[in-house]
């Protein structure tokens, strides 16, 4: 099954489209990012432990990637989490359905 996410990630102006494919929800979920932000350049495919990834969580070895991938500051990256986000859909353990996230100041 695949599983793909287009992210506009905000104020920082970057965009990705990540493709993930996985053919059960039990063995490994190939991951293609195409994407202009720094912090994931020179990433073009990832192998993702679908399972690592569902019972660990943040404590995952793909989680632990974003961590040295991303500054601090960075936490919640939207690309990060579009592509958390595909690998579930390919795994089947979600429905594809858009996140909307709407920051204001007040």
């Amino acid at each position: 099954m695949k599983g793909t996410a287009d992210i506009d990630a905000g104020v920082c102006g970057f965009t990705a489209h990540i493709t993930a494919d996985a053919e059960d929800a039990f063995g490994v979920c190939a991951v293609t990012v195409e994407t202009n932000c720094p912090n994931f350049e020179g990433l073009e495919t990832l192998e993702i432990d679908i399972m690592d990834t569902m019972k660990k969580g943040y404590d995952s070895e793909l989680c632990r990637f974003f961590r040295r991938n991303t500054p601090p500051l960075h936490t919640g990256c939207a690309v990060a989490n579009g592509i958390y986000q595909a690998v579930k859909v390919a795994a089947g353990f979600a429905l594809p359905r858009d996140i909307v996230v709407r920051l204001k100041k007040r």
